[in-house]
């Protein structure tokens, strides 16, 4: 921790450029990464490809996807889903199964999460449809259960303009213990979101309420709606921790809060001063960044970018929004 990685631009370039030692090159842009411990290897994931990229920056094979509209989901056992529709990648690349979905015409998935037992998938409906729906799906892909939230009434930016509004948008899910949270925004009008609660098992609603900000997971079965203006990270152990002003921000075992912002990496431990662990001038790694075993990996569109952090710690094992960094990318517990 206490070397300090930098990463700058070139003298007399316009384009920055980053270290051959930092940067893993890859030949599609890179949109998402998971990952299904800390010890790798990073998935990185985009439009046209899926490559498996170990710590020490080896690639291990590489494989064509279809364009990937949400972040990817890894299991424990290293495997990787991907959408449109559900399609399952083994550790070692090979193509595993795809889940032929009924769905309707033009419909899209927006989101969905792996189970221990299934899946749970939101669909965004067709133009000619008003309302999505959300589905809970056995390990097969046959349905268990599908809702359609009920309608919400709000207000439009348009003065003196009321409507039911059409939930079009999934934004993000949330499941723990029986309950899940859905969270909807009408992007294409209004710009309200709403939240639901619905029970995992039936699918029945247990209620509804407006949504400002992302709500998290502090307990098994049990969410905070509003954590208000900042980041709250949650371990296992029941330490909380609100940060505001950041990008990221990943709570480890420690109790080090690692936060990303203005392209440095900064690194909090109680009682000691804060360092910086990493720093990229290099605005074409904006991604997500994930806390692996003495590194910390980025993505942009020329690859997954590897800063060494040697001393830290490893992600908090617990639960959303930090259940082990979110490596997985699967907000399940």
């Amino acid at each position: 921790m206490d070397d300090e990685v930098e990463v700058v631009c070139g003298p007399r370039t316009r384009r920055p450029y980053v270290s051959d030692t930092l940067l893993t090159p890859l030949p599609w842009p890179v949109r998402f990464l998971v990952a299904a411990d800390g010890a790798g290897p990073v998935y990185a994931v985009g439009a046209e490809g899926m490559a498996a990229v170990d710590l020490n920056r080896r690639v291990r094979w590489t494989r064509p996807v279809e364009d990937v509209l949400d972040r990817p989901r890894a299991a424990p056992d290293g495997t990787v889903w991907t959408t449109p529709g559900l399609h399952e990648t083994g550790p070692d690349g090979v193509p595993r199964r795809r889940l032929e979905l009924p769905r309707e015409p033009g419909a899209l998935i927006t989101g969905f999460l792996l189970l221990a037992d299934g899946f749970v998938v939101t669909w965004q409906p067709s133009a000619e449809r008003h309302f999505a729906r959300v589905e809970r799906l056995d390990p097969a892909g046959r349905i268990v259960w599908a809702v359609t939230p009920p309608r919400v009434e709000g207000l439009s930016r348009e003065p003196e303009w009321r409507r039911m509004i059409p939930r079009r948008s999934g934004s993000f899910l949330l499941a723990s213990g029986d309950r899940m949270l859905v969270h909807y925004v009408d992007t294409h009008r209004t710009g309200v979101a709403v939240l639901f609660c619905l029970d995992l098992g039936s699918g029945e609603l247990v209620w509804a309420r407006p949504a400002a900000r992302q709500p998290v997971i502090t307990g098994p079965g049990e969410f905070e709606t509003d954590p208000g203006d900042g980041r709250v990270l949650v371990s296992g152990k029941g330490q909380r921790e609100v940060v505001t002003g950041v990008d990221d921000a990943v709570l480890c075992a420690d109790g080090t809060i690692v936060e990303r912002s203005d392209w440095q990496v900064r690194a909090l431990t109680p009682g000691l001063p804060a360092r910086r662990a990493g720093r990229y001038d290099d605005r074409r790694f904006p991604s997500r960044m994930l806390v692996l075993d003495d590194r910390i990996a980025v993505c942009g569109p020329e690859g997954v970018l590897f800063l060494p952090t040697p001393g830290l710690a490893r992600a908090a094992d617990g639960l959303w929004t930090c259940a082990e960094g979110n490596l997985r990318g699967n907000p399940a517990c």
